[in-house]
């Protein structure tokens, strides 16, 4: 390690990864290490064989509190392997963060840290922002990460700054360490001077991207806030963007998204602006007035007995929601999946985009949607597609509220009451992740898709049914016991007539 001071000291060589190494260094002068990895497969890799040679010296200094966090951790997602991954490396005393993990899981791993049970966490940069969970030492695996276009570039030094601040413990440790890996003598030069010594980048504001524009612009319209053109401009004048930029390029953009949403009837009047109904609820339900646009011309297109598949894709191709990445061995059973379905979609994807990758990362997002309300286990979702449950619950949610968003936009613009009603059926398999026939059951506090579906398989099949079973006739189904068996009669007498 070269220190900034002019300081040097030699760290033995055991796993020949230097990250590695260097947090096996600080855990057996009894401190912790936070190391940070550009990409998930890294940090898990990193954990996995961090855990091999911490298991040694961690035996040692094994903290009683581990076991408590291994309980929760089983109970943590349904992902059974990706839960009993984990487990194994907290037994070591490492474990791994990213966004792919689930809440809870981000959660127990974070407690189990700052309780200094956890001794070597390896986290994607997510965990640098936000999350107050420092370290002895902070290890910096990679200076670089990938960029779609651009390939493999220096993060910036705010980033690194993030990083770094991590570092250091206040009550608990005196020291506080952030070192950057390098392979060579240049390499060390340059990341002193750019990272070690040098302030952060400024901040840029955002306001000339034409999709913040668009809801920007939208939202003052409909709040009543501007009524001409000359008002829009001078509410840009009190914003950051316009003290960086001026008006440069974006007077153009403003009367681009005026035309736009005129075009599609979002507002009215040429000297006097104002939001019609349609464009007063889209600024309600806080989605891109283009994404809108999407969801109402694909609805004009369903028919009641469209599948649920085609709604799905119909949201995952709006901006609005997340893109999932794609990798190129999925390209070739996507493109068979999108021959197959192509002419029963809502929305043409090779209209709407014009890369490859994103009009698969649709179909790839509404496959797993599609397989969440037709029940596949959680399990079976992550394997299959290569998604953390993380990942899952964000999509999830994301498209519970562009459900109801289009739900509402359907209201305005008078779909068929068939079509709304499917509509609102999909919302709520989406929010419970099961067929149609299980959400009634799913109305009980504690019974979620797994339970819904034993009670269902059992011949409880409505509320009627469970109102008529006795409490020692459901404690001995399968996942159920006396405490869920009293819950469920307890607020089925409140439910059933």
């Amino acid at each position: 390690i070269y220190y900034s001071d002019g300081r040097s000291k030699r760290i033995r060589t055991v796993s020949r990864v230097p990250s590695i190494d260097l947090a096996l260094d600080a855990m057996v002068e009894g401190g912790q290490t936070l190391i940070f990895a550009n990409t998930r497969r890294r940090a898990v890799k990193l954990a996995e064989v961090a855990s091999k040679f911490a298991e040694e010296v961690y035996s040692f200094h094994r903290n009683n509190k581990v076991s408590s966090y291994v309980e929760k951790m089983w109970e943590s997602s349904q992902a059974r392997t990706l839960n009993m991954k984990l487990i194994d490396l907290i037994e070591k005393g490492v474990a791994f963060h990213h966004a792919g993990l689930n809440y809870v899981q981000r959660k127990i791993i974070e407690e189990a840290f700052r309780n200094n049970v956890l001794k070597i966490l390896v986290a994607t940069p997510t965990l640098a922002a936000g999350v107050n969970l420092p370290a002895r030492r902070v290890v910096i695996d990679s200076y670089k990460r990938y960029e779609y276009g651009l390939g493999s570039i220096p993060v910036k030094v705010m980033e690194y700054k993030q990083f770094a601040g991590r570092a250091g413990r206040p009550g608990y440790d005196e020291i506080g360490e952030a070192i950057i890996i390098v392979r060579t003598e240049r390499e060390k030069r340059l990341v002193e001077k750019i990272y070690i010594n040098s302030d952060p980048e400024s901040i840029v504001s955002k306001l000339g991207r034409i999709s913040a524009l668009r809801s920007i612009i939208l939202s003052l319209i409909a709040s009543g806030g501007v009524r001409v053109v000359s008002e829009i401009l001078g509410f840009i004048e009190k914003t950051l963007y316009y003290c960086q930029h001026g008006f440069t390029g974006v007077k153009n953009k403003v009367h681009d998204v005026i035309k736009f949403l005129k075009s599609n009837d979002m507002i009215s009047g040429d000297t006097e602006l104002e939001a019609t109904l349609l464009g007063k609820r889209v600024s309600e339900t806080y989605v891109d007035p283009l994404s809108a646009i999407i969801m109402i011309n694909g609805l004009k297109k369903a028919r009641p007995l469209t599948d649920e598949l085609p709604y799905l894709h119909l949201l995952c191709s709006t901006p609005d929601m997340i893109k999932l990445n794609v990798r190129r061995k999925e390209y070739r059973g996507l493109e068979e999946f999108l021959d197959n379905v192509y002419y029963d979609l809502l929305v043409d994807p090779y209209e709407l985009y014009d890369d490859i990758g994103t009009i698969y990362s649709t179909i790839k997002t509404a496959l797993i949607l599609y397989d969440w309300i037709n029940e596949k286990s959680e399990d079976e979702i992550v394997e299959t597609y290569d998604v953390g449950p993380g990942d899952l619950y964000s999509i999830i949610e994301t498209a519970e509220w562009l459900l109801y968003s289009m739900i509402e936009l359907a209201k305005v613009v008078g779909v068929p009451l068939s079509i709304l009603k499917k509509l609102i059926l999909v919302k709520e398999r989406v929010k419970k992740g099961v067929r149609a026939e299980l959400l009634p059951l799913t109305r009980l506090k504690g019974i979620g898709r797994v339970r819904a579906r034993i009670l269902y398989n059992h011949g409880y099949r409505c509320l009627d049914d469970l109102a008529k079973a006795s409490i020692e006739e459901l404690k001995r189904i399968p996942g159920i016991g006396i405490e869920m068996a009293k819950k469920i009669k307890s607020q089925v007498s409140t439910l059933t007539p």
